[in-house]
C-alpha cells in the first residue's frame, strides 16, 4: 500500500504528463476521468474490470483530468463520500480497498483514488436485463467486457514474487541555463542491487520518482534505463540472476522567467533533496518504494548575480 506522499507523487506524474503532452495517459493501471461518473453501476463495472486486469498491482483512478486534452477540470465535488458508497454497493461480497487524496495544482484540483487489487476477482451486479445477475468484468485496452476463461485462469494464477532490492546509491544534478527563456535541467541516477531466485522484468513506463527540496517545487522524473543523452529506446530490463540495475532520468522545467528563477534559487539554497521512488516489477502485486535524503552536496558554482547566464547549481547524492 502506497503512502499518501507516494500517492501524491504518482498523481503529480500523471498531471505533469498531461500538461506536457496535452493528452492524458491511460494504461492498464491508470484511468482518467473528467468528472465523477453519474452512472455508478457503470463506474463499478469499470473499476472492477481494471482491478481484475491489474492482477494484484495498485490501480489509480484520477478524477479531474480530461484524457483527450490533458486539461485539468476540478470536479464539481471533491468529497468522495458523496460518490463512492453508491459505487461500492454494486460489488458482490468484496470490493477493492480504496484510499483517496485531493491534489491541488495551479490549474485546479484533482481527486486520486488508489485501489488495492489483492482480493481479485471482483464481481459486480448486472442491471438484471439478461439472465446473468453477476459478472466478472475485464479491461481490454480501453474497453470493458466480461472476462474470458483464459483470462480468469491467468487472474487466479500466482503473481510474480518481489525480489530483494537494496538501494546502493542515488544522485541528482540541477542546472540553470538560458534558452529563449530560463530553464532548469535535472539529471538523476540511482543504482540498486537485485537479489532474486526467479527472473523479473522492470518495465520502464511504470517506474516512478519525484525529487523535492524542503520548500520548493516537486520535480517529477520520467525514468529510463540509459543515461542522458543516449537514445532512450529500452522499454524494459529483464534479469535472471542477481545483479545491479541502473535507473536514469533527465527532465527540464520552465515556467515564467520569475518562476524558473525562483525554483533555481530555491535549489541553490537547498542543502538536501528528498527522493521518493517506486520500482515496479511486471506481474508483481506491489511496487517497491524508497524514500531517501540526498544530503551530500558538491560541485556547486557561484550564483550569477543577474541570473543571465548558465549556472551549475549543485549535485546532491547518497550512497557510494
Amino acid at each position: 500500500m502506497r503512502s499518501k506522499r507516494q500517492l501524491e507523487a504518482a498523481i503529480l506524474l500523471e498531471i505533469e504528463h498531461a500538461k506536457q503532452h496535452r493528452k492524458g495517459r491511460e494504461d492498464s493501471f491508470v484511468e482518467l476521468k473528467r468528472q465523477f461518473p453519474d452512472d455508478k453501476r457503470k463506474a463499478a463495472r469499470q473499476i472492477a474490470a481494471i482491478c481484475n486486469a491489474a492482477r494484484g498491482e495498485d490501480v489509480l483512478w484520477i478524477v479531474g483530468i480530461d484524457e483527450s486534452t490533458g486539461q485539468i477540470h476540478t470536479p464539481e465535488s471533491t468529497d468522495i463520500q458523496d460518490w463512492w458508497p453508491g459505487v461500492a454497493k454494486y460489488f458482490e461480497d468484496v470490493r477493492p480497498d480504496m484510499t483517496h487524496l485531493v491534489v491541488s495544482v495551479d490549474e485546479g484540483a484533482v481527486v486520486g483514488l488508489l485501489l488495492e487489487t489483492d482480493r481479485a476477482p471482483y464481481v459486480v451486479r448486472t442491471d438484471g436485463r439478461g439472465q446473468a445477475q453477476l459478472e466478472v468484468p475485464w479491461r481490454d485496452g480501453s474497453t470493458t467486457r466480461s472476462i474470458r476463461r483464459r483470462e480468469l485462469m491467468r487472474l487466479l494464477a500466482p503473481t510474480a514474487e518481489i525480489p530483494e532490492i537494496e538501494f546502493l546509491s542515488a544522485g541528482a544534478t540541477a542546472e540553470y541555463y538560458i534558452d529563449s527563456d530560463p530553464v532548469i535541467r535535472l539529471t538523476f541516477h540511482a543504482k540498486v542491487f537485485v537479489d532474486l531466485s526467479n527472473a523479473v522484468t522492470f518495465p520502464r513506463h511504470r517506474q516512478r520518482a519525484i525529487i523535492q527540496s524542503a520548500t520548493g517545487e516537486p520535480f517529477v522524473l520520467n525514468i529510463d534505463f540509459a543515461p542522458f543523452p543516449q537514445t532512450r529506446d529500452i522499454p524494459a530490463v529483464h534479469i535472471e540472476t542477481p545483479t545491479t540495475v541502473n535507473f536514469y532520468a533527465m527532465t527540464t522545467y520552465s515556467g515564467t522567467p520569475e518562476e524558473t528563477i525562483g525554483w533555481a534559487e530555491d535549489l541553490g539554497r537547498s542543502e538536501e533533496l528528498r527522493l521518493d521512488m517506486e520500482i515496479s516489477i511486471s506481474g508483481a502485486e506491489r511496487t517497491v518504494p524508497w524514500t531517501a535524503r540526498l544530503d551530500s552536496r558538491t560541485g556547486e558554482e557561484e550564483k550569477p548575480a543577474a541570473m543571465d547566464r548558465s549556472w551549475r547549481i549543485a549535485t546532491w547524492s547518497i550512497g557510494t
